[in-house]
């Protein structure tokens, strides 16, 4: 059974939680996880502002960030650094 939507005016979920969330304006809900304070799917990460309501989800059930195969080196995660000069991308990279 699905949890309840919250408004994410009212409330944020805790710190690396798998969720369901809904963009302002859109009725297709995307999976994903809340992780330093953004809401963060497979391909993007989403101010808070921008998400009208939120869901959490079962564990398990949001996007995998490892998709090469165990041993592989590869970009876990890319993230938007504004302090770089032109606010590069920077990648982190590890084994998956």
């Amino acid at each position: 059974m699905q949890a309840d939507w919250t408004k994410t005016s009212l409330a944020l979920p805790p710190e690396g939680t798998p969720v369901e969330f809904l963009l302002d304006e859109r009725d297709c809900p995307m999976r994903g996880v809340y992780a330093i304070g953004r809401f963060e799917s497979r391909w993007n990460n989403y101010a808070p502002t921008s998400v009208h309501r939120w869901r959490e989800v079962a564990t398990g059930s949001a996007p995998s960030r490892a998709l090469a195969s165990p041993g592989m080196n590869m970009p876990l995660h890319t993230r938007r650094n504004p302090d770089a000069r032109g606010g590069f991308l920077g990648l982190a990279i590890g084994a998956a």
